[in-house]
C-alpha cells in the first residue's frame, strides 16, 4: 500500500492520446506534470529523459513510492490494486490507468527506463526555466488553466493575460519541440492558436467517460 494521500490518484486524461500525440523518442528530454505519475511513467516506456514537476509533495512521493514499487517488482503496489482506500470515482480512474499499463510486456519497458525519470518539488515553471535541461517536449496537462484560475478565480476579464506563463516557458524549448496541453478550448477559446509561435499539429476529442479532460492538442514550438 503507498500510504500517501495525494490529490490526484490517478490520471483524469486518456493516455493513450498523450503518448501517441508527443510520439516520445528515446533521445527526448521531457518535462511533465507529475499529478499521479501515470502520465510520466508513460511517456518513460519510451527510453526519454523524463522530468515529473508538481508543486505538491504529496503528489511528487505519491509518484516517487509507486516508482519504486515498480522497481521492486511490486505490480500490485504500483497499480494500486489492493488499496481500499479510494473513492469510487478514483478507482474508475485507477482501472482506466491499469487497463493501459497492463499491455503485455509495457511494466517491464517502464521499469528498465526508471533511471531516466527525475521527480522535481517545485512549480512547473521554475524548473523549466532554469536551464538545467534542454527541453524537447513540454507535456502541461491542463496545468495553464489551474494556475489563471487560482490567481485570477475572481476576475473574468484577463482571458489575454492567459498565454503569459506559456510565453515565459517556450523559449526553454527546442524549436521544433511539442506542447501537449489538455481543455485547450476552454481555456484559450482559440484552439489553433493559443500562442503565435505554437503551429497546432493535431487537436482531438476522445478517450473513456471516466475522462474529465477529453479535449487535447499537441502544438510545435516554431520559435
Amino acid at each position: 500500500m503507498i500510504s500517501v494521500n495525494p490529490l490526484y490518484e490517478a490520471t483524469n486524461e486518456w493516455l493513450p492520446s498523450i503518448v501517441r500525440l508527443l510520439e516520445p523518442q528515446e533521445n527526448d528530454c521531457i518535462a511533465a506534470v507529475c499529478g499521479s505519475g501515470d502520465q510520466a511513467f508513460a511517456l518513460l516506456e519510451s527510453g526519454a529523459k523524463v522530468v515529473t514537476i508538481d508543486r505538491e509533495w504529496h503528489q511528487i512521493e505519491y509518484a516517487r513510492r509507486r516508482g519504486s514499487a515498480l522497481q521492486e517488482n511490486d505490480l500490485s503496489a504500483f497499480l494500486r490494486t489492493k488499496d481500499p482506500e479510494y473513492d469510487r470515482n478514483s478507482l474508475s480512474l485507477i482501472d482506466q490507468s491499469n487497463r493501459y499499463f497492463k499491455v503485455p510486456g509495457r511494466l517491464e519497458l517502464i521499469r528498465r527506463n526508471l533511471d531516466r525519470i527525475t521527480f522535481r518539488e517545485s512549480p512547473f515553471l521554475e524548473i523549466v526555466a532554469e536551464g538545467e535541461f534542454q527541453w524537447s517536449k513540454l507535456y502541461l496537462s491542463n496545468i495553464l488553466m489551474n494556475e489563471w484560475l487560482r490567481k485570477n478565480w475572481h476576475r473574468n476579464d484577463a482571458r489575454a493575460e492567459r498565454p503569459a506563463q506559456l510565453t515565459a516557458m517556450l523559449p526553454h524549448l527546442q524549436r521544433g519541440g511539442l506542447v501537449y496541453m489538455s481543455g485547450v478550448d476552454s481555456y484559450f477559446g482559440n484552439v489553433k492558436e493559443p500562442h503565435p509561435g505554437l503551429r497546432l499539429k493535431k487537436y482531438v476529442l476522445e478517450g473513456s467517460p471516466q475522462c474529465l479532460l477529453r479535449d487535447a492538442a499537441v502544438y510545435q514550438w516554431t520559435g
